[in-house]
């Protein structure tokens, strides 16, 4: 069958992509006691760039 090396390339991406967001939840959920400052810096980078934060 044609369309399973594909399928096969397919689902390791899919399944390395959400072994990556599962680590950034990790690093995210760490970094948490120092959200207000983080939330800040990312409201000045983006009011820098134009965009309007809400």
């Amino acid at each position: 069958m044609k369309t399973e090396p594909y399928t096969r390339q397919m689902r390791e991406r899919f399944t390395e992509a959400s072994t990556l967001t599962s680590s950034n939840n990790d690093a995210i959920l760490t970094q948490a006691t120092d959200s207000t400052s983080g939330l800040r810096d990312n409201a000045e980078k983006a009011s820098s760039r134009g965009q309007r934060t809400f």
